[in-house]
């Protein structure tokens, strides 16, 4: 196995003069997916008339925003999570 150096980092190539790829990578982690400001006020509006969503609902903010049904779904999850978090910080009560 031969040993090259390219930009100050070994290539390392097989008897056949290809090059093996010996740099350890770290796991894929998929990046965070920020909304648009414009999704986010969507999302509020409906939030504020409904914490839980029907179908049509649904379907109207993922027209509005773009966004995939479970996108949308986990954003009213971790919505109603931060809204029950802060009312029993406040007050020790539950609002819904």
């Amino acid at each position: 196995m031969a040993k090259i150096k390219c930009a100050g980092f070994p290539i390392h190539r097989n008897s056949a003069g290809h090059a093996i790829d010996l740099i350890i990578r770290k796991p894929y982690h998929k990046k965070r997916n920020r909304h648009e400001p414009h999704q986010v006020y969507v999302l509020q509006r409906y939030f504020e008339k409904s914490v839980f969503l029907d179908e049509r609902e649904l379907d109207d903010i993922k027209y509005l925003t773009g966004l995939s049904e479970a996108q949308i779904k986990v954003w009213f999850n971790n919505a109603r999570s931060r809204l029950k978090r802060k009312s029993l910080s406040s007050d020790g009560y539950q609002v819904y």
